[in-house]
């Protein structure tokens, strides 16, 4: 699933609008960017350090003492200038830092002299986050900061940094990085940032990069007047993800990364308008692959305005080992520039990617010392724009089975006037790849290339035969009326037939682009049920399914109804019936529950098991939930990356990358379909409970 509303329709199809709206920075900074006077609300008891609105705050563990696994809150309200020092978690228990109350705002104001929104150094183990109200998608904003809106610096390491609103910044939105010192502490050789994760978050208008990550000069070095005769050498980044962030109006490059030498991942982002206005002639890709940098790059979605200077999809300078693949290029000036320095034995591999509308040219290089692969790209140009420049005779590359047109009426995509590039069943497209499966084996949608034969570009067809891969979408993102969530007769598949609460059950709402209910608790087991159901079939008749949901639970009060107070069933149902009710066995396939333990902690349960405990504090749990009923045993890739196998009608619940339960049976494999499902609350309890992206595929995510 895709993080971008753009990206998504109501059957989860690409969205890929012909050409990006340009949005210009607000020039309201003083007013709902942040007010002092904005109210602060209560923060829970989980808070071990609880910063409240000023103008300036710091928090240096030197000073102020903060354990691994503690919690620090920022109270909703404004803050001009926030600063972290010295903190240090542990990988097993990172320092948590968060919202609490309400949205906590950052950066500048009338009158402010904060140069930066949010600082972070000498730090490690970090988990920066904007999910503490389940109100606020972003729970933590920074706007209008003088230089970077968050900084990650001072030889920080081991930092996540997730839903996060970041806007109008002089320079980039996130910058993480230490220069280079005179005294070699932070240089090359010396220091090494690891497990640099960015995702989920929201950055745009910036003055310079949307994310700024690493040193720029890995090859040659910097000099300083600081330190004269001495070359400062950046140092190595180990252990990037950047993933699921939405970029929109950069004036640089959207995503820049350096010296990130090993295990990179960079996928699932979108970027939107990118080098609008750079400082320099080549700092305006939507991603540029620094020096010294690697890695595996796809399943992006990468939109420029659609001038010819308009910026590059993808700019190669790093060192080699880079794979780029399924993502989506629409208006760029050219597709992708490769000026890499490529050790012997290493390659850049450019495959499956869809390329719309190049104003100069698909793939540029003047590499030649390295091999280049272009295959089973799918680019649609304009007249007399050549797909390939070579500006080098005798470069070493290989191309083969590309489909390269001049008019995008030929490869067959479903609707490319409003932008949906997936493939059409006539496609010339379809089944005419190579083999690329010692790359990878899914396409921009995550969908199996499981077919046999790749297809060209990014999209791989899905056939009857495979049955229909995604059933149900919805991130609640698309409106703020409860009511075009449902349909009671024929719901599309981002709609369900019912979303209700009896009299005491609760109330309903979309808040902070999630499902919400706030359920005030009864003694009474008549009138309190609540929940949501598709009944409606799927469109097909699944025989596995991948069900992914986030929730998240907070203001829970302890009371004698703990057990099963959330349940998801998984099943054949054929109407709405009471939520207070489990409803008949043979109609179950299985089901997942959620049971409190106490005031402040519950567990996920499923076959008679019970979880480890997760807190309600309104940080949102992602969910997976794989199902079985092939009559086979089934392999898929866990939330870990590995290989795991499903049971015959059983089924596995994963909680981020941890694995709760594996191959547990299902409550009744033999006869019940996997056509439908509910989501119920059915006990008396008082609770604020928040849903979101959910996603239904009828298969198995594959190694």
């Amino acid at each position: 699933m895709k993080y971008s509303n753009y990206l998504l329709g109501a059957s989860g199809l690409l969205l890929c609008f012909s050409a990006c709206q340009e949005r210009r920075p607000s020039p309201d900074r003083d007013g709902a960017a942040g007010s002092v006077a904005q109210a602060v609300q209560a923060c829970d008891a989980t808070c071990t350090q609880i910063l409240q609105p000023a103008s300036f705050r710091k928090l240096d563990g030197n000073v102020t003492p903060v354990a691994p696994g503690a919690r620090v809150c920022l109270a909703a309200g404004h803050i001009d200038y926030l600063r972290l020092e010295n903190l240090h978690g542990t990988a097993a228990a990172p320092i948590e830092v968060i919202n609490c109350g309400g949205q906590a705002t950052l950066g500048y104001v009338s009158n402010s002299t904060a140069v930066r929104g949010f600082v972070v150094t000498g730090s490690s183990h970090l988990k920066i986050t904007g999910t503490g109200d389940p109100n606020e998608k972003y729970g933590i904003k920074i706007d209008g900061a003088v230089s970077q809106g968050l900084d990650l610096s001072g030889k920080s390491t081991d930092i996540e940094v997730a839903f996060l609103e970041i806007s109008n910044t002089y320079f980039a939105g996130i910058m993480a990085k230490t220069d280079p010192t005179c005294d070699g502490s932070a240089n090359r050789g010396t220091f090494v940032q690891y497990n640099t994760v960015i995702h989920d978050n929201y950055i745009h208008d910036t003055g310079g990069e949307g994310l700024y990550i690493g040193f720029s000069f890995y090859y040659n070095g910097r000099t300083s007047a600081d330190c004269p005769g001495l070359v400062l050498y950046p140092h190595d980044l180990v252990g990037v993800r950047i993933y699921r962030n939405r970029l929109e109006n950069t004036h640089a490059d959207g995503i820049q990364v350096g010296c990130a030498v090993a295990d990179v991942e960079v996928h699932d982002n979108s970027v939107e308008g990118y080098g609008i206005a750079p400082f320099e002639s080549n700092q305006n890709s939507a991603v540029q692959i620094g020096e010294g940098t690697t890695g595996k790059w796809y399943n992006n979605y990468l939109c420029a305005s659609g001038d010819a200077d308009s910026g590059l999809g993808f700019s190669v300078i790093g060192q080699g080992d880079i794979s780029i693949f399924n993502n989506v290029m629409v208006d760029p000036s050219g597709g992708v520039y490769i000026n890499a320095k490529v050790p012997a034995g290493s390659s850049v591999a450019i495959q499956n990617n869809t390329v719309v509308r190049p104003k100069q040219y698909v793939l540029k290089t003047p590499n030649d010392d390295a091999p280049i692969l272009f295959r089973n790209n799918l680019v649609v140009t304009d007249p007399g724009v050549p797909p390939i420049v070579l500006d080098k005779p005798n470069i070493p590359i290989t191309q083969d089975h590309n489909l390269i047109v001049t008019d995008i009426n030929i490869p067959g995509f479903v609707d490319p006037p409003n932008g949906d590039y997936h493939l059409t069943p006539a496609s010339p497209a379809r089944d005419a790849g190579a083999d690329a499966s010692a790359y990878f084996g899914f396409d921009f949608d995550d969908d199996p290339r499981d077919d046999g034969i790749f297809d060209i570009g990014a999209d791989e067809y899905r056939t009857s035969a495979l049955d229909c891969p995604v059933v149900l979408t919805q991130d609640f993102s698309g409106s703020s009326a409860l009511s075009n969530y449902i349909n009671a007769t024929a719901p599309s598949t981002g709609q369900f037939n019912d979303i209700s609460a009896e009299t005491t059950g609760g109330t309903w709402s979309i808040s902070g682009g999630r499902l919400v209910i706030v359920r005030a608790g009864s003694n009474s087991a008549t009138d309190n049920g609540a929940g949501l159901t598709r009944f409606t079939d799927f469109g097909c008749t699944p025989t596995v399914l991948h069900v992914a949901f986030s929730l998240a639970v907070s203001s829970w009060t302890t009371s004698p109804f703990q057990s099963n107070a959330f349940c998801l069933d998984i099943g054949n149902f054929t109407s709405v019936f009471r939520y207070v009710s489990a409803g008949q066995l043979s109609n179950v396939f299985s089901s997942l529950c959620v049971k409190g333990q106490g005031a402040s902690s519950f567990a996920f349960t499923a076959a008679g098991g019970e979880s480890s405990s997760f807190p309600t504090n309104g940080t949102p749990f992602a969910v997976s939930y794989f199902l079985n009923r092939s009559g086979a045993l089934k392999t898929y890739k866990g939330l870990d990356n590995a290989t795991h196998t499903l049971g015959v009608n059983s089924v596995a619940v994963w909680a981020g990358t941890a694995l709760l339960f594996d191959n547990v049976p299902a409550s009744n494999g033999s006869t019940s379909a996997l056509t439908d499902l509910r989501m119920r609350w059915g006990t008396p309890e008082n609770a604020t409970w928040s849903v979101d992206n959910i996603v239904v595929r009828s298969d198995l995510p594959q190694p």
